[in-house]
């Protein structure tokens, strides 16, 4: 999802998801770049080697501040848990329900939004404009303070609005990385960068400040540590070793580093987690867990177990395909920059993927329709 300049709309929703149980029925064919998006066609390769070609999602974490949407999404994810994760792998099971039920919602909950905005500024400064005439023939005090406020309010939309497509258009939902993320961190830790050692104490007594003399120090210590001694001489390093502290587990502590993860912890991880922090693969941001933490961190902890006992995470984390969902909104085909594939027309593109010996070749890109009515492109 990314600001449309053509369209003038924000929300855009360029690939959706379905569970991973179907995808293998894709499995092995390449989707290539039909322009699934006027504005940025995609390569997806769902070959279920966990290296497809693709965008990495990013959820706006800025969405999540509405009550309303937040409200919604836990009521989606509730839903999708109970009816799917009998039929999907609880391993892709947050990674496939956030992006069917993220994908879908913001653009729908960002529409209504901004429709109600619209009718609300156009409802005020008709007001304004009725008053203003008032004024034009006679001077009360009541009907200025009462177009003052008016104002004031048509100020306040007018500002929510230029604030969320900033938003919009900065922050956006999906990319290969948050540039402007990673710019301030780097612009942040430049005071850092620069920073050496002052000085390090070995046999022969303090070091220059030279980084070549502090690395020989060091490989000279770790040289005589495991390669010259049998069992280290620890009394003949104690001016490197002087200063340095080395912490210590009781048996309790470590008897509860061989348990299992419990689902304590891993609630209490995701509360102590930073801000542009993410506990899974799914890259969807500490505030997402926090808000959904007792529908999600059930599915976390189960996904951390199956990984425990494979030994690595599936697969299928990663496999995607192409699904649509229908329009009900009215077209904008009527649009001077409209085209015919595009997000904003009734119409979405999808691929329709047969199984059996019915399937030959690669997927065909058909119209999908609002009446569930599909009719092939030439």
């Amino acid at each position: 999802m990314h600001t449309s300049a053509a369209h003038h709309t924000h929300g855009r929703i360029d690939l959706l998801f379905m569970p991973a149980m179907d995808v293998p029925r894709v499995a092995g064919e390449e989707i290539l770049p039909h322009g699934v998006s006027d504005h940025a066609p995609l390569l997806v390769q769902p070959d279920g080697t966990g290296t497809a070609q693709r965008p990495v999602w990013r959820l706006n974490a800025w969405h999540l501040q509405d009550g309303d949407y937040v409200e919604t999404l836990r009521e989606e994810l509730t839903h999708y848990f109970m009816n799917n994760l009998w039929s999907v792998p609880s391993s892709g099971s947050i990674w496939t329900a956030c992006k069917a039920t993220l994908s879908g919602h913001a653009k729908h909950l960002l529409q209504v939004q901004e429709c109600v905005k619209s009718q609300q500024v156009a409802d005020l400064k008709s007001q304004a404009l009725c008053l203003e005439m008032q004024l034009s023939y006679t001077t009360n005090a009541s009907i200025t303070r009462h177009l003052g406020l008016i104002r004031e309010e048509i100020h306040h939309l007018t500002l929510e609005t230029a604030k969320h497509m900033w938003h919009a258009s900065t922050a956006r939902v999906y990319g290969w990385g948050d540039k402007s993320r990673k710019l301030i961190h780097w612009l942040a830790t430049q005071p850092l960068a620069g920073r050496v050692v002052p000085e390090i104490v070995n046999d022969s007594g303090p070091t220059s400040q030279t980084p070549q003399d502090i690395a020989q120090s060091f490989a000279t210590y770790y040289t005589r540590l495991y390669a010259e001694h049998a069992r280290p001489q620890l009394e003949r390093e104690v001016p490197l070793l002087r200063d340095l502290f080395f912490p210590r587990i009781s048996a309790a502590e470590r008897h509860d580093l061989d348990e299992p993860i419990a689902l304590e912890e891993v609630r209490a991880a995701i509360s102590a987690l930073a801000s542009d922090k993410t506990p899974c693969l799914g890259r969807f941001p500490e505030e997402l867990y926090s808000k959904c933490s007792d529908i999600l961190a059930p599915q976390l902890l189960r996904m951390y177990k199956e990984a425990e006992q494979a030994g690595s995470f599936p697969p299928g984390l990663d496999q995607a395909t192409i699904v649509v969902i229908p329009k009900t909104h009215p077209t904008s085909m009527h649009c001077s920059t409209y085209c015919p594939i595009s997000q904003d027309s009734v119409y979405d593109i999808g691929y329709q993927v047969e199984k059996g010996a019915a399937f030959s070749g690669p997927p065909r890109p058909l119209w999908f329709h609002a009446d569930y009515k599909y009719e092939a492109l030439p």
